[in-house]
């Protein structure tokens, strides 16, 4: 791939890119790993997930890659579930494991900081997981 003007032209396609940021870019092989993976449709898991790499060198990584100009976060409005899912939510522990089923959520959304108004569709997932384990028996679970 040949810097080109304003192009940038390699594996068949054609990329702006400010030919300025080519010059004082540094790029390690973890970087271009995770650069190669980044879309913005993805979750950071998922993209840790996918270049298969440490915690700490994929931090490592996203970190550079940010203060060289080369990605930039994006934030994303995510959907959200409203107090139909914490009630029923509620309804169905409380049959599992009886009264304690409120306190066990107030202290949970209280860990995961989840505002119970509006409990992001990612973290609904965790929240029941990490209800599930509070439940004794595993035919409840």
């Amino acid at each position: 791939m040949i810097p080109q003007g304003e192009w940038w032209y390699g594996f068949g396609c054609v990329y702006p890119v400010s030919t300025d940021r080519l010059r004082t870019a540094l790029l390690y092989a973890d970087m271009i790993r995770l650069l190669i993976v980044i879309d913005e449709n993805k979750s950071l898991y998922q993209l840790a997930e996918e270049v298969d790499m440490g915690n700490a060198a994929f931090k490592e990584a996203l970190s550079k890659l940010i203060d060289q100009g080369l990605i930039e976060p994006v934030k994303k409005d995510l959907p959200v579930l409203d107090n139909t899912f914490l009630e029923i939510l509620r309804v169905n522990l409380s049959k599992a494991i009886g009264p304690m089923a409120e306190i066990l959520i107030e202290d949970l959304m209280a860990d995961l900081q989840l505002n119970p108004s509006a409990i992001p569709v990612n973290a609904a997932a965790e929240l029941i997981a990490q209800l599930s384990l509070e439940i004794p028996s595993e035919d409840n679970q």
